[in-house]
C-alpha cells in the first residue's frame, strides 16, 4: 500500500446512484429516506441542500411526543408563512381525520415563490397514521413548491408504504448509501489513502458498506496505519474520537448532547469559561460526527455520537450528571421554553427548579393533556411543602392543574396546605393576591354549586380588586363545551333561582378574569328558555349574548350562542339558517384564528348533524369512547357523551351503549349535570326496549321524566321523540301531564326533524321550487305560469312533496318552508 502525503478525513464522497436520487428531491413533492442509524442520511441531505442553495427547514425529532413535534413544526413554518403557522399552532396536533383535513387546508394557503424544503429527521419517532396522512396530503397539494423529505430509520406507516410500493414517491433506502468495493477505493483515495484491491474488499466485507464504520476505520488507519476487525462501532467512536478529547471537551459535548441542536453562543455559555470560543469552534468542526447548518447557524451532533454520549453520561456520578441536566434546563428556562425546561428538570427529579420558574397557566395549558398527567402529578406529589411555600405563584398554578385533571382529594389537600401557609404571611398586597387566587381555585372546585362559587368569587375580588394572572382568558364557564346551561344546571333549586344566583356571580367573575366569558349570563338564560320551548325570548337573548361576546372577543360564547340559534332554527324548520349559523362559527374561527376551540366547534356541528340524521358525518373522535376520554376533561366529557350515546343509538349498538351507560351516568353525576342525565336515561330506556327489557325501559324513562318535570326541560324529549314514540305505548308513564306537553310540542316540531333528515327536504330541485311557491299560497296555475310548466306537473310534484314531508295540506307546508 502506498500512502499519499496528506490526509483529509473530512472529505465527503457520494455514489452516483445516491446523487441521482438526491437530485430527484427537487422534482418530487415527497421523498422518503429510510436507512438505519449511521448510514450518512443526514450528511448526504446537508450536502444536497448546500449545493441547491435553496431555502429549507430542518426539523430533528428527538422525542416520541407528537404534540411537541407538531408545535415545533408550526414554529419552524413561520419562516414560510406566519399566519398559516399560527393557525396550525392554534389547532395543535390533529388527533383525528377532520382536524387533519383542516391542517392540510391551512398548508394550501402557504404561497412560495421558489422551491423550498421541509426535512423531518428521525421521523420514525412520531410516525403515525394521522401524521403520515397530514404530510402525504400536504405533499400532494396542487402547484405546491414545498418539497417534503422524511428521514427515518425504519418505515412503519402503511399510508407511506403504499406510496413507496406504488412507485409514487422518491424513495432512498440503505442500499443507496452502502459503498461498493470500488466506491470505498475512491473514497479513501479522496481522503489521502490508496487501498489495494484486497484491502478494499476486506473493508467492504467487514463494514457491509456502512459509511460510519468505513469512516471510523479510516480515522484508525490515519493514526495506527492499520485496520482492526471484530470491533464494535461504540468501541471505534471511543478509540478514534472520545478518548482523544480533553475532560473539558468531553464535559461540553455531554451537555450539548441534551439539545436537538445548538448555536456557538450556546456552546460557549455551557462551557463555563473552561474553553474559549476558538477552542469550541475547532472542536465542533474537526470531524464528521458534528455538522453545521449554514442556513440556521446551528450545530447538530450525529445520532451515533449522541447515543454514545448518552451512554457515557449514564456512567457519570449523579452530581456531575445532575449538573449537566440543570444547565440544559436553565437554558430552556432562559429562552422561555417552559415545558421543555419542565421535562428536563422532571427527568432528574429537580422539582424545586420547576417551582422556582414562576410560570402561569397560559404557559402550560396546552400541555395539560392525558399523556402528561402522570408527570404533573409526580412533580406536585414529590415536591416538599417548603419549596411550594417559597414559590407560591407556581404552587397555585400547579394546584389548578390538579383541578383540571379532577384530582379532587389531591387538589383539596394542596389548597388547604397553601391556604394555611398564606394565612401565616404578613398582611399586605402580596398576601391578598395569593389569598384571592386560592379563592378562585376554591370557586372552580365548587363548579356549578353556584352559592358556594359566588361566595369564593366575591372573596377573591375583595382580596385582589383586579384581574388575576392565574386564570387565563381561555378558561370560561363552559369549559370547552358548546353550552353554559347544561354544565351549570343541577338538581335542587328551581332553574330560575339557579339563574339568579349565576347572574349575581358574573360581575365578580368578569372583574377577576378581565372580562372572560362575557355574555355568559345572557346565553344561560337563552338556553333555559330554549329548553322550555320559548324560542322567541331565547333568540333575543342569543343576539344579546352575541353582541356582548363580539365586543369582548369571546369566541367561546359566540359558539354557544350560534349553536343555540342553530338548534332553534332546526326546531322551526328554518333549514337555511341552520347552515348559516354553523357556517358563521367556522368563519369566526378563521377570523379569530382561535383553533383551540376546534373541539367545541366539532361538538356543536356534530350535534346538529345527529339531529339532522347525518350520523356518519359527525367528527371522528366523537365516534370513539377512547378518543373522547383523551380529548376531553371532566367538564366537557358529559356533552361529548350525549353525542356519543345518540350515535350508538342511531347505529343500533344497544349492547355497547348499555355497557358504558354506567360510566356515562357517573360522568354526569360528578357535577350533577341534570341535562346529561336526562339524555342518558332516555338512551338507556330506548336501548333496553329494543333488547326486549320493557320493565327496565320504563324505569329509566321515568327517571328522565322525574329530572325534567319540575323545570319543564322539554327539548331533550323533543330531540328524541322518535325513540320515545316507539316505547311510550308499552310502558307506564310516571307523569302524563308532562308528557302531554312534550307531545303537544312534538306535533309542531317533530315533523321538522323528520324532514331535516333529508337534505333540502329530500326533494329534487324542481320539487323544492314548487314547494316554496305553494307554501306562499300560490295556486297551481300561478305556480305553472311562474315556472313555465303545466298544471298537471305542479299537481303531481306536490303529491310527491306531501308524501316525502309526511304532510297533507298547504297549511302544513307553509309552516315548514
Amino acid at each position: 500500500m502506498s500512502i499519499v502525503s496528506r490526509y483529509n478525513s473530512k472529505q465527503l464522497y457520494f455514489s452516483n446512484q445516491l446523487l441521482e436520487k438526491l437530485y430527484k428531491i427537487r422534482t418530487n413533492t415527497l421523498t422518503i429516506v429510510e436507512a438505519p442509524l449511521g448510514y450518512g442520511k443526514t450528511t448526504a441531505l446537508h450536502h444536497f441542500l448546500e449545493e441547491s442553495d435553496e431555502k429549507f427547514i430542518w426539523l430533528d425529532v428527538t422525542s416520541k411526543d407528537n404534540i411537541r413535534t407538531f408545535d415545533e413544526l408550526c414554529i419552524a413554518l413561520k419562516q414560510y408563512d406566519e399566519n398559516a403557522a399560527a393557525e396550525l399552532k392554534n389547532i395543535g396536533y390533529p388527533a383525528d381525520d377532520e382536524l387533519c383535513d383542516k391542517c392540510i387546508e391551512i398548508m394550501k394557503k402557504i404561497q412560495l415563490d421558489e422551491i423550498s424544503y421541509l426535512i423531518i429527521d428521525n421521523y420514525q419517532n412520531v410516525s403515525s397514521e394521522i401524521f403520515d396522512r397530514f404530510l402525504v396530503g400536504t405533499a400532494g397539494l396542487y402547484n405546491q413548491k414545498l418539497r417534503i423529505v422524511l428521514v427515518t430509520q425504519v418505515l412503519n406507516g402503511q399510508i407511506i408504504r403504499d406510496k413507496v410500493f406504488a412507485n409514487e414517491i422518491n424513495y432512498i433506502d440503505k442500499t443507496d448509501f452502502e459503498f461498493t468495493t470500488e466506491e470505498i477505493v475512491i473514497y479513501y483515495r479522496k481522503c489521502g489513502i490508496k487501498l489495494t484491491e484486497e484491502e478494499a474488499e476486506y473493508l467492504r466485507k467487514y463494514t457491509d458498506g456502512w459509511i460510519s464504520a468505513i469512516y471510523l476505520q479510516l480515522l484508525r488507519y490515519i493514526e495506527t496505519k492499520s485496520f482492526e476487525s471484530n470491533i464494535g462501532i461504540n468501541h471505534l467512536i471511543n478509540e478514534m474520537f472520545w478518548e482523544k478529547l480533553s475532560i473539558e471537551q468531553q464535559d461540553l459535548l455531554m451537555k450539548l448532547g441534551l439539545f436537538e441542536n445548538f448555536t456557538l453562543r450556546q456552546a460557549v455559555m455551557l462551557a463555563d469559561n473552561k474553553m474559549n470560543e476558538s477552542e469550541i469552534k475547532n472542536l465542533l468542526s474537526s470531524n464528521l460526527l458534528i455538522y453545521y447548518d449554514n442556513f440556521n447557524r446551528k450545530y447538530t451532533i450525529h445520532g451515533l455520537l449522541k447515543f454514545f454520549i448518552k451512554a457515557e453520561l449514564g456512567k457519570m456520578e449523579p452530581i456531575f450528571k445532575n449538573d449537566i441536566y440543570l444547565k440544559a434546563g436553565n437554558w430552556y428556562e432562559g429562552n422561555k421554553e417552559i415545558f421543555h425546561a419542565i421535562l428536563i428538570y422532571h427527568s432528574i427529579g429537580k422539582y424545586e427548579e420547576i417551582y422556582r420558574m414562576e410560570f402561569g397557566i397560559k404557559d402550560i395549558e396546552e400541555r395539560i393533556t392525558f399523556e402528561n398527567k402522570e408527570m404533573f402529578l409526580k412533580i406536585i406529589r414529590n415536591t416538599p411543602d417548603e419549596v411550594k411555600y417559597e414559590n407560591l405563584s407556581t404552587a397555585i398554578v400547579l394546584c389548578f392543574v390538579l383541578f383540571i385533571y379532577h384530582e379532587k382529594d389531591f387538589f383539596t389537600e394542596e389548597c388547604l396546605g397553601l391556604s394555611g401557609f398564606i394565612d401565616k404571611m404578613e398582611e399586605g398586597k402580596k398576601r391578598n393576591i395569593y389569598k384571592g387566587n386560592i379563592e378562585i381555585l376554591l370557586a372552580f372546585d365548587s363548579y356549578n354549586r353556584l352559592d358556594e362559587m359566588k361566595e369564593h368569587f366575591v372573596k377573591a375580588y375583595e382580596y385582589m380588586k383586579f384581574p388575576a394572572e392565574l386564570v387565563s382568558s381561555s378558561i370560561s364557564w363552559n369549559f370547552k363545551t358548546p353550552t353554559v346551561f347544561d354544565n351549570l344546571y343541577r338538581s335542587g333549586k328551581p332553574v330560575f333561582e339557579q339563574l339568579e344566583t349565576f347572574e349575581s356571580i358574573v360581575p365578580y367573575y368578569y372583574k377577576i378574569t378581565g372580562g372572560s366569558g362575557k355574555g355568559s349570563e345572557a346565553i344561560m338564560r337563552a338556553e333555559i328558555l330554549m329548553n322550555k320551548m320559548d324560542f322567541e325570548s331565547a333568540e333575543i337573548l342569543c343576539h344579546k349574548a352575541l353582541y356582548m361576546a363580539e365586543t369582548r372577543h369571546q369566541f367561546d360564547i359566540y359558539i354557544i350562542a350560534m349553536f343555540c340559534l342553530a338548534r332553534m332554527s332546526l326546531y322551526k324548520g328554518e333549514y337555511e339558517n341552520v347552515r348559516l349559523n354553523i357556517r358563521s362559527i367556522y368563519q369566526k374561527m378563521e377570523e379569530t384564528k382561535d383553533y383551540k376551540e376546534s373541539n367545541v366547534v366539532d361538538m356543536a356541528e356534530s350535534y346538529i348533524k345527529l339531529l339532522s340524521g347525518k350520523i356518519d358525518e359527525i367528527a371522528g373522535w366523537l365516534k370513539d369512547s377512547t378518543q373522547i376520554e383523551n380529548k376531553s376533561v371532566v367538564f366537557n366529557i358529559g356533552f361529548a357523551n350525549v353525542i356519543y350515546g345518540r350515535y350508538l343509538v342511531e347505529k343500533g349498538e344497544y349492547v355497547r351503549l348499555l355497557g358504558i351507560s354506567g360510566q356515562m351516568l357517573g360522568i354526569a353525576g360528578i357535577n350533577d349535570n341534570v341535562i346529561y342525565k336526562i339524555y342518558t336515561y332516555i338512551y338507556i330506556a330506548y336501548a333496553n326496549f329494543q333488547l326486549g327489557y320493557a320493565k327496565k325501559s320504563e324505569t329509566f324513562f321515568n327517571e328522565a321524566v322525574k329530572l325534567a318535570e319540575n323545570d319543564d326541560m322539554i327539548v331533550p324529549f323533543i330531540e328524541n321523540i322518535n325513540a320515545i314514540n316507539d316505547i311510550i305505548e308499552h310502558i307506564f308513564i310516571y307523569n302524563k301531564e308532562f308528557m302531554e306537553k312534550v307531545f303537544r310540542y312534538s306535533e309542531i316540531y317533530a315533523v321538522r326533524f323528520k324532514v331535516m333528515k333529508n337534505n333540502d327536504f329530500g326533494l329534487t330541485k324542481r320539487e323544492f321550487e314548487i314547494a316554496k311557491l305553494a307554501a306562499q299560497r300560490l295556486t297551481n296555475k300561478e305556480i305553472s305560469l311562474k315556472l313555465h310548466i303545466s298544471e298537471n306537473t305542479v299537481k303531481s310534484n306536490l303529491k310527491i312533496v306531501f308524501s316525502k314531508m309526511d304532510i297533507k295540506s298547504r297549511a302544513q307546508l307553509s309552516k315548514l318552508i
